[in-house]
């Protein structure tokens, strides 16, 4: 477009990552910062000036950024970013209370709308079906100008779709109380006509919006929440089975474990049938919402299976000389505490957005690491074949490892430094 060649098209969409690749690395009130903005606003102005009076430009950012550059968390910073909505012709019209549009303090009491809304908004805008499980309201500014009308018309066939899309779930369909909201739309729209008042179209348009809010809210609800019970009851079976798992693997003789497996069997599908039985009889008895016939099936037999495995090893041992175990056989030498340090050291990468973007490459250099510790722990061997046989090994599980992490989906962060050598 810029360049003059207009061409055959509809739609132009172009993504620019300067500003996003610049926050990462600077901040966003850093000078270089200023200088991308600065080259950002030209191609702005550029792309404006070759506008004719039939298009529309749509400017907006996916995400904001905190002091630090990073958009990966929840707040206000990093959740909220600005939209851009120009054409040469007027096609938009303000609403009515300037307040909302008072840029003073940062733009704190700015009007906002959501992200969402941007779909049936583009959709009606031009000219297209808005798509199935849309659940966002057309922007008003965007449909205000050709009259109360034609936003009327726009939002009532927003809450059609949504309508629609509720009906068709399962979860949706039965609430009553949307339902009869839209019932009450649908016959209000049918006795819209051109001697409608400008109260009674503002009182339809309000209708819209607060039956399309209602529903965003339901789903909301439904969808975006945390399941607190099921989550710790998750970290308690994974905590238990690392447990089982140490024991059995580093704290039990391995003959004993070969006369254990057959009692791990025959104890564990026992518990768990008893397991089951107790939480399955539970769930009957007190209908509890909280633990469906499904749920208590899977607890019963995950705490069965635990138990199961723990039962021949507690009648067999006690829990001080598992106690006396860990200290003398879990933790045998450097290479263990390596481990442990290269496992919390992965954990803590997920707390930076810079290093889950690197993920791959780091566990690439860790792993090298690895090799490289075990290379020149071969050479301090006595026998010259173990030193070989140790060296080599250490030698072709850095060169496979390089290797592989060539082999990987590049992120766009990452940009053209992603085939740098670490």
């Amino acid at each position: 477009m810029l360049s003059g060649e207009l061409g055959d098209w509809d739609m132009l969409i172009g993504h620019f990552l300067g500003v996003d690749h610049c926050g990462h690395r600077f901040g966003p009130e850093h000078f270089a910062m200023k200088d991308k903005l600065s080259q950002m606003n030209d191609v702005i102005e550029r792309v404006i000036e070759e506008l004719d009076d039939d298009t529309l430009l749509v400017l907006y950012g996916d995400h904001g950024m905190d002091p630090l550059g990073n958009h990966g968390g929840e707040t206000q910073d990093e959740v909220e970013a600005a939209i851009f909505m120009y054409s040469k012709k007027k096609a938009f019209k303000r609403l009515d209370d300037e307040s909302l549009y008072d840029v003073s303090g940062l733009g704190k009491s700015y009007r906002s709308i959501n992200q969402i809304d941007l779909v049936p908004t583009l959709s009606l805008l031009n000219g297209l079906p808005i798509p199935f499980n849309n659940l966002g309201s057309p922007i008003e500014e965007a449909f205000s100008y050709e009259g109360l009308a034609s936003l009327a018309k726009s939002l009532y066939i927003t809450s059609s779709q949504i309508n629609n899309y509720r009906h068709h779930s399962h979860e949706l369909a039965g609430d009553e109380d949307a339902n009869s909201d839209f019932i009450s739309l649908n016959e209000a729209w049918d006795q819209l006509n051109r001697t409608t008042t400008d109260e009674e179209y503002k009182q339809f348009i309000s209708d819209n919006y607060a039956y399309q809010m209602k529903s965003l809210t339901r789903c909301k609800n439904l969808w975006a929440k945390f399941d607190l019970s099921s989550i710790w009851i998750g970290i308690v079976i994974i905590a238990v089975t690392l447990v089982l798992l140490i024991i059995y693997s580093k704290l039990i003789p391995y003959v004993v474990v070969n006369q254990l497996n057959p009692q791990f069997l025959t104890s564990t599908i026992a518990i768990v049938f008893i397991y089951s039985a107790l939480f399955i009889s539970f769930t009957l008895i007190f209908k509890p919402e909280s633990l469906p016939f499904v749920w208590a099936l899977v607890l019963g037999i995950a705490a069965g299976i635990m138990n199961g495995i723990l039962a021949p090893i507690m009648n067999r041992y006690s829990v001080p000389w598992l106690f006396r175990q860990v200290a003398e056989n879990l933790i045998q030498n450097g290479w263990t505490y390596f481990a442990l340090l290269l496992v919390i050291m992965h954990s803590l990468v997920f707390a930076s957005n810079s290093f889950v973007i690197w993920e791959d490459k780091i566990v690439a250099f860790w792993l090298s690491t690895f090799a490289f510790c075990a290379f020149f722990k071969s050479l301090r061997l006595q026998e010259g074949y173990k030193k070989f046989l140790g060296a080599y090994h250490s030698f072709v599980f850095m060169a496979w490892t390089r290797l592989i992490s060539c082999v990987s989906i590049c992120r766009e962060e990452q940009g053209d430094k992603y085939f740098s050598l670490l």
